[in-house]
């Protein structure tokens, strides 16, 4: 059985600067975090883990390299939709990542073994949480028997599952495209993660499949550049990827700028009839 309950008082322990979403949230998330691509590598603990793995990642020297987006700046220590009581801004809203509502546990392990992650959590990355709490205590159970038996956790998991089944293919074309860089190697024979920008010439596609319209790219690329740009220039943790997300951002208003040129021009210019000559 796992036990937990999120704890405002310890709200900076575990909501650090930047959280993991799923293509289906960056909707909800883009007027206030700005959003990069983090890839990450996995070690399976078992088979069903390893077909998990392997619908959302590349194997890779005997584990299995994901890709999520990034929300916000993971140089920093305190979350952007914290507020001043160190309460989230975002808590009890459809915009929560369900990555936040699904701590200490992660949808890119099986249901069954979220357990052993658990016991992994609570001693490493959230060792000073306080929001563990022991067995016997049957009003704040979220796991137990293999499965979530808290609906809100329940429902968490298989949305950022979800997510990541659907934006697997986009991740592979941002990491193949990654090959033979300098960071990618590094990134293969250490630890930790590669953070990168979504590439201009991949990021409509994003964007078509995140739902927004053809008719909203500018405004979404416009309002990641001010973020991007914002947090890229702190004094206190300076996150240089989001420089290159701003980059990405110019290139990709250009290229909307210059499309929109074009499609008035053809709008202003009655399209020739074809005749036998062509």
């Amino acid at each position: 059985m796992c036990a937990f309950a999120c704890r405002a008082e310890c709200a900076e322990f575990c909501c650090g600067g930047a959280t993991l979403i799923t293509i289906d949230e960056i909707r909800k998330c883009c007027d206030l975090f700005p959003i990069s691509v983090g890839f990450r590598k996995y070690t399976p603990l078992d088979a069903s883990h390893r077909d998990l793995l392997d619908a959302v990642g590349v194997p890779c020297r005997g584990r299995f390299v994901v890709g999520d987006f990034i929300a916000g700046n993971r140089h920093i220590a305190r979350c952007l939709a914290l507020n001043n009581g160190s309460l989230c801004s975002l808590h009890g809203t459809d915009r929560k990542p369900a990555q936040c509502r699904l701590v200490p546990f992660s949808a890119l392990y099986p249901e069954e073994r979220q357990d052993i992650l658990f016991d992994e959590q609570r001693k490493g990355k959230f060792a000073r949480c306080r929001g563990f709490i022991g067995p016997e205590d049957a009003q704040h159970i979220v796991w137990r028997g293999e499965r979530f038996v808290d609906q809100s956790y329940r429902r968490a998991y298989y949305d950022y599952q979800r997510g990541a089944l659907k934006q697997a293919s986009l991740m592979r074309q941002i990491l193949d495209g990654l090959r033979g860089q300098e960071a990618y190697g590094e990134f293969l024979s250490g630890e930790g993660i590669l953070e990168v920008a979504v590439p201009a010439s991949l990021l409509p596609q994003v964007l078509d499949e995140a739902g927004f319209s053809r008719g909203e790219h500018q405004s979404y690329v416009q309002t990641q550049w001010r973020l991007c740009r914002r947090e890229s220039v702190r004094t206190e943790g300076r996150n240089p990827v989001l420089e290159d997300c701003a980059a990405e951002l110019e290139r990709c208003d250009m290229q909307c700028a210059s499309h929109a040129g074009e499609s008035a021009s053809q709008e202003r210019t009655p399209p020739r009839e074809s005749g036998r000559d062509g």
